[in-house]
């Protein structure tokens, strides 16, 4: 009996030493995540294709979105998504099940400008959480974002695209720009803030 616990000593004191040796890596891709600020920053673009935005940023996942968003950001969706669940489960799980029962309050949405971040309602209006991502679908993801759900993404190919499009933008508004304050092909640094 005392060679059993010893071997289970011995056992336990290695694995605890190589896990404080190892990085805490969590999958966000470059997002800067705080879960104690409630915080995501990351970096983003304007894009000079869209002409109607109907969300302000667009997260790599559903092709066809980025030619509605008006910032662009080489995050994937997956990150994102990952990010808000870690910060705040039950206001993610809200977001991405029953988007209409969240309020825009939830979510500050913050810009660099000159090295100060300015609340991005100073030159948007946003009128439903609908208009700052598209989140994602429960339904679709699996299907669009390919292997990082354990499915394929057929987009370009896909049959149901129209219906989906339609499916998604109804309900939404286009976001209205108070001001084109932002310069085409300049990074602008992004923080999103998760209240209750």
């Amino acid at each position: 009996m005392g060679m059993i616990k010893k071997i289970f000593l011995i056992t336990s004191l290695i694995f605890l030493f190589c896990c404080k040796k190892q990085e805490k890596i969590l999958p966000f891709g470059s997002l800067q995540v705080d879960k104690d600020k409630k915080e995501i920053i990351f970096f983003t673009e304007i894009n000079p294709e869209c002409k109607e935005p109907y969300f302000l940023f667009y997260f790599d996942g559903y092709p066809w979105i980025k030619n509605i968003s008006f910032f662009l950001s080489k995050e994937k969706l997956k990150s994102l998504q990952t990010a808000v669940a870690y910060i705040d489960w039950k206001l993610w799980d809200s977001i991405y099940t029953k988007p209409l029962s969240v309020d825009t309050k939830n979510i500050e949405v913050y810009i660099e400008i000159n090295g100060e971040w300015v609340d991005i309602r100073n030159y948007v209006e946003i009128k439903d959480i609908r208009n700052i991502v598209f989140w994602g679908s429960p339904v679709y993801d699996i299907v669009v974002l390919g292997t990082d759900y354990g499915g394929f993404n057929p987009c370009n190919t896909c049959k149901f695209l129209p219906m989906e499009q339609n499916l998604f933008l109804q309900g939404i508004e286009p976001v209205k720009i108070k001001s084109l304050h932002f310069k085409p092909q300049e990074l602008y640094k992004v923080k999103f803030v998760f209240t209750e």
